[in-house]
């Protein structure tokens, strides 16, 4: 018994071990934890089919037999056969059962497999925090307690004793204890934050910082920017002659909403361009990002009743990493003016957001932000009509979106920022001939802002993309020089070059435009975004009076889609699919049918007796007749032995039958001894066989065939009285297949 229950221990842990850890990618949901209860209980049986007889093999089979059966017929009723169907998703807990065995038993068996499988555990817990992979409470208890019997018996074994020195005996009087603990850990909720390891980080954090100052000691020409050396994004606006291969992770998103198949991260945003390069003079500290938003909801609210049609609020977390920077990375239309952003440290500078510092990773911030529904028309009416918003809307938003303790923006806060939109992102563009030929050809048929700049979007992303154009050429002075090479000559560039053409052709239409810097990320994908270097963008956003600040995306192969249905489009949906469903006559007819089922009690699952009766029978029956037939084998085994050999086994039948009565052989007690005692305090009588089972013992020979017939009336008279005290001990001497032979 010390055996089994010894390697029960390990292929339970192990089986607890790996039915949780694959549980999310088996499909078994909620129900994991039943099914590793359900996964343990097999396990055992396991064991028990390796470490017991065959009497109980055999049972085990039968049961199995009976099941299986069961299933079988019972599948044959339509909804039973539905049920079944639908969760047979469980049969592939049938891998992570076999393999935890296997584990498990080679555990038992080898040492150091116990030890490498215990660190393996430990380091596959540490590499899924690590990835930021969050294993299951279940899995972590598991791996505790595989550490901790491991330990355990460790001690165990190289703890020099004397008396009772099996390991494996002391394991198994130690694991009530351990399953205690494991069930008080199991208990303990988990934190909702992890240990942050502040210390650590810090550590890195100044060396990482030491690393920066000598970097920019050693930058000659006096242009260092941490920024653009090492992330990809970069506070300044050069437009260089190639895009470099970067990688590592900047940024990570969390919590992205359902449906969001991806996100541009502003980080900074420019307004003046000087032929080669962007630069940003807007040193404003009004809000701009905050008013730009609740422009947009109020005009919304103003020119529809149905505001969810075009934007829809959300929220982001975003945890830096590999970045080092000043500036702090939002989506489009942010709210902004909220308490947490205020107690983040975070400012307003220009169109942008600031910290008071360089962060990096440790930082971690949530921006609620609202999408907007630019890809269905009902948004691209709205752009075509939007209007200022009404002051009562604007002030309307204003105070739902104002912390307590501080005043809401004012009406007069939101037409200073318009007039400061205007006259900052404004700034007249001279085309050349050539280029103004080739705008009237794009622009050719186009009837308002939407069109021209729809148009111009499409023209741009007609040009061909490259990560290396070449450098500028020397001697461009105005932005109008950079149009000339890059519409005329060049026609190809990176995201840069497209951008800075949609800002500086929107302008010389008088439209309002902005060049924007920052992280395009795809989020289709459940889980956490790593936003990695090479995914840094540059993207024009242009300005329209109510909407505010939208982006476009001139550059090829890019593209950010942003689209839900309508509650118009929704319902007519709805509509549709209800016409594929029967007609009124049809369903008065179903429900007839259905009402005439229920008057004759007809439930829909009818189970045959059959499927009650047939597999228990079959089960028992199949167990009784493999325990007749082993048996029969034993029988027909003993008869072709010889005498010295039937001998010895009908004396290991008679002892075993006294210990199943009761009366074993004490530890310090010899045969004769033990022969006396049966007779004269408990009264059985016909015990020869135990004199001539010494002799043959201690003597090596005896008058064997005198031997043999007392062992044999031995047997027939303490199977008698067995039967007659122990009728079930009896039943169980012969599914053991007459034990001893």
């Amino acid at each position: 018994m010390i055996g089994f229950v010894y390697e029960f221990i390990y292929t339970a842990i192990c089986a607890v071990i790996c039915i949780s850890a694959s549980a999310p990618y088996l499909g078994m949901g909620e129900a994991f934890l039943w099914l590793t209860l359900a996964g343990v209980m097999v396990m055992g049986g396991m064991v028990a089919f390796k470490n017991l007889g065959w009497s109980v093999r055999f049972i085990m089979i039968g049961v199995v037999v009976a099941i299986g059966l069961a299933v079988l017929l019972l599948s044959r009723n339509e909804a039973v056969g539905e049920l079944i169907g639908t969760h047979l998703y469980v049969l592939w807990i049938a891998v992570p059962v076999i393999a935890s065995f296997v584990l498990g038993e080679l555990c038992a068996r080898f040492e150091l497999i116990r030890i490498i499988s215990a660190l393996a555990a430990v380091g596959g817990c540490v590499a899924a925090v690590a990835l930021e992979y969050q294993p299951e409470h279940t899995t972590v208890v598991g791996v505790l307690a595989l550490v901790l019997t491991v330990l355990t018996e460790m001690l165990q074994i190289r703890w020099n004793k004397d008396g009772y020195t099996d390991h494996k005996g002391h394991l198994v009087y130690v694991s009530p204890f351990l399953l205690c603990a494991m069930i008080s850990v199991s208990l303990i909720s988990a934190p909702d934050e992890a240990y942050d390891w502040h210390f650590v980080k810090e550590l890195y954090r100044m060396a990482y910082d030491k690393v920066q100052e000598i970097s920019e000691l050693f930058d000659i020409k006096g242009a260092y920017d941490p920024a653009a050396a090492n992330i990809g994004f970069s506070g300044r606006g050069v437009i260089h002659d190639a895009v470099k291969d970067g990688s590592g992770e900047m940024l990570t998103i969390y919590d992205v909403p359902i449906g969001m198949t991806s996100v541009k991260l502003a980080g900074r945003t420019f307004d003046a361009f000087d032929g080669y390069e962007w630069t940003d003079s807007d040193v404003s500290d009004a809000p701009d990002a905050m008013l730009d938003t609740l422009s947009l909801l109020a005009s919304v609210r103003d020119y529809s009743d149905q505001p969810q049609d075009y934007v829809k609020k959300a929220s982001l977390r975003i945890r830096y990493s590999g970045i080092n920077t000043s500036y702090v990375f939002m989506p489009l239309k942010p709210l902004t003016g909220g308490r947490d952003i205020a107690e983040a440290g975070m400012t307003y500078a220009g169109g942008d957001m600031m910290w008071p510092d360089i962060r990096s990773y440790k930082t971690e911030y949530t921006i609620p932000f609202y999408r907007i529904n630019t890809d269905n028309r009902l948004f691209e009416d709205y752009l075509r009509n939007c209007e200022i918003p009404a002051r009562d809307n604007f002030e309307l938003e204003s105070r739902m979106f104002s912390p307590a303790g501080r005043e809401p923006y004012t009406y007069e806060d939101l037409m200073a920022h318009i007039d400061h939109v205007e006259k900052t992102y404004s700034a007249p563009v001279q085309l050349s001939d050539e280029v103004s030929s080739l705008m009237d050809e794009v622009y050719d048929g186009a009837e308002d802002t939407y069109d021209r700049m729809r148009r111009l979007e499409n023209y741009l992303r007609s040009l061909k993309y490259t990560d290396s154009p070449g450098p500028l050429p020397d001697g461009m002075q105005v932005a109008g020089d950079f149009l000339d090479y890059f519409l005329l000559e060049s026609k190809s560039g990176y995201c840069t070059h497209y951008a800075t053409a949609f800002v500086l052709l929107a302008r010389a239409e008088g439209i309002p435009a902005r060049y924007v810097q920052g992280y395009i990320a795809d989020t289709s994908s459940s889980g956490p975004v790593s936003v990695d270097s090479s995914m840094a963008h540059a993207w024009p956003e242009v300005y329209y009076e109510g909407a505010g600040w939208i982006p476009y995306e001139p550059t090829p192969l890019y593209h950010v889609r942003s689209y839900w249905r309508s509650a118009e489009e929704t319902r007519a949906m709805y509509e549709e699919a209800a016409g594929a469903y029967p007609g009124e006559e049809e369903e008065q007819e179903a429900d007839a049918g259905i009402a005439a089922e229920e008057e004759t009690g007809d439930s829909g699952i009818s189970i045959p007796w059959y499927a009650i009766v047939i597999p228990p029978v079959a089960g028992i029956s199949l167990t009784l007749i493999f325990i007749i037939i082993g048996n029969l084998i034993t029988v027909c085994a003993f008869r072709r032995k010889g005498d010295e050999d039937r001998f010895e086994t009908l004396c290991r039948q008679d002892m075993s039958l006294l210990r199943l009565m009761e009366c074993e052989l004490g530890s310090a007690e010899t045969l004769n001894e033990y022969s006396r005692r049966l007779q004269e305090d408990l009264e059985y009588k016909h015990l020869g066989f135990i004199q001539y089972y010494g002799e043959y013992l201690y003597r090596g020979n005896t008058d064997m065939k005198k031997a043999l017939e007392a062992a044999y009336v031995s047997r027939t008279d303490l199977l008698k009285k067995l039967k007659k005290l122990y009728p079930l001990r009896f039943l169980r001497y012969y599914m053991g297949f007459q034990r001893g032979a």
